[in-house]
């Protein structure tokens, strides 16, 4: 993960550090850099050599104006009740496209990397080894389905659009079904990041 340098051309951005439960804002036009904590409304002004400003640019991820207006505390990871779906989405949404590398669970050494695109659909990338043909069936047959259908942890099935917002977090579960599982992620706003 971390914010790509080619992002701060796009203009403002918003990013998120999870693990300091803090939200930054940067204001292109002006060049500054805002910061506020979870369940915080108030910004605050900080240096671009800020030390945890730096560690989200080098851990954080892309978010929304939106989540960064709301910032509460993200859920846990978790199959979804029907009650918490959406909220654990948000909190776990990613602005698209972005990479996913993913490794099949029967065998951890052969892993490879598809990208999510800004309308849902999947591109196979690159794959090691055997996991290439897998990797390919399950890209075309997601981006065959019109929308992706999740069961909750309750027995309530929902339907996912692939331009919804929930559509990153169900995509995550929907690769677990086929026995995939996200070991690393890179989101980005112009050209590509490396993992």
């Amino acid at each position: 993960m971390g914010i790509p340098t080619t992002s701060f051309k796009t203009g403002d951005l918003f990013i998120e550090y999870g693990f300091e439960e803090v939200l930054f804002r940067f204001e292109k036009k002006t060049a500054r850099y805002f910061r506020k904590f979870f369940n915080e409304s108030d910004e605050h002004q900080v240096p671009s050599d800020n030390k945890l400003l730096c560690d989200a640019l080098c851990s954080g991820v892309l978010t929304t104006a939106e989540r960064y207006s709301v910032g509460d505390a993200p859920a846990p990871v978790a199959l979804p009740a029907s009650n918490t779906f959406s909220r654990i989405a948000t909190a776990y949404q990613r602005i698209r496209p972005y990479w996913l590398t993913v490794a099949h669970l029967k065998s951890y050494t052969r892993s490879g990397d598809i990208e999510v695109g800004v309308d849902g659909r999947l591109e196979f990338v690159k794959a090691e080894g055997s996991i290439k043909e897998l990797l390919e069936k399950t890209v075309s047959y997601i981006n065959f389905q019109p929308h992706l259908t999740m069961i909750c942890s309750d027995g309530m099935q929902l339907i996912v659009s692939k331009n919804s917002k929930d559509y990153d977090f169900s995509l995550r579960i929907e690769l677990k079904k086929r026995d995939f599982t996200v070991i690393a992620e890179s989101s980005f706003y112009a050209g590509r990041s490396s993992l």
